[in-house]
């Protein structure tokens, strides 16, 4: 289950291991700093940074992923979205970024895309455990009460 803080916590181990995805030092090196202020909870700042190092790289997916977790934080779902679509439309194989959006999109009250997201990111991954608890809370808030505990039920199975 992704958590608000686990969310920041996930995208500065990434920038850690992986650092932004094939970038000159400089990207590198704001979307570094750009996780630490997110971790700190200076968003603003982080968005500045993964601005800048989205200047360098402009098809750099994982800096989209980031900034939206950053505007999604700060309660800025929609810019969040965009930041997200950009992403995937440059990696469109990414779980935990379909699983962003779709969270996104609840927040928005768009359940219907919040679930084809979820259903997007299993479709890819079909053991992805926090897709199904997470379609399963939308299937909840749609009224689709079987769906929602098959989903449950196979969350559960694979998130042990």
């Amino acid at each position: 289950m992704i958590k608000k803080g686990n969310v920041i916590l996930a995208a500065v181990l990434g920038v850690l291991v992986y650092g932004c995805s094939n970038e000159p030092k400089g990207a590198a090196a704001y979307c570094t700093r750009g996780s630490a202020y997110a971790q700190k909870g200076e968003y603003d700042k982080a968005i500045e940074d993964y601005t800048r190092a989205l200047a360098i790289t402009p098809k750099d997916a994982w800096a989209y992923f980031a900034r939206g977790v950053a505007y999604a934080n700060k309660g800025k779902y929609d810019i969040a979205i965009e930041d997200y679509t950009k992403a995937l439309a440059i990696d469109p194989q990414d779980t935990e970024t379909y699983l962003a959006r779709g969270i996104a999109y609840g927040k928005t009250g768009e359940m219907g895309k919040s679930i084809e997201d979820y259903s997007a990111a299993i479709a890819i991954n079909p053991k992805f455990g926090d897709g199904y608890y997470y379609r399963a809370a939308a299937y909840r808030k749609t009224g689709e009460k079987e769906k929602a505990i098959a989903d449950e039920a196979k969350s559960e199975r694979l998130n042990k």
